[in-house]
């Protein structure tokens, strides 16, 4: 993710051969410690990508 920037979760889920849900759990937990962040597709909520924040860095 440093190196390639932002990815959806299932991409995420399939680089490291985790599960999409715990690769929702880690990403939320990394969110409350300000270290990455969610953007939504305006209009779909369904689609979100994740990005390491300069505190994730």
């Amino acid at each position: 993710m440093l190196d390639a920037g932002a990815a959806n979760p299932s991409q995420l889920a399939d680089t490291v051969g985790m599960t999409r849900g715990a690769v929702s759990k880690l990403i939320e937990r990394l969110c409350r410690k300000n270290m990455t962040a969610r953007s939504v597709l305006e209009g779909d909520r369904r689609y979100q990508t994740v990005e390491l924040t300069a505190e994730g860095k």
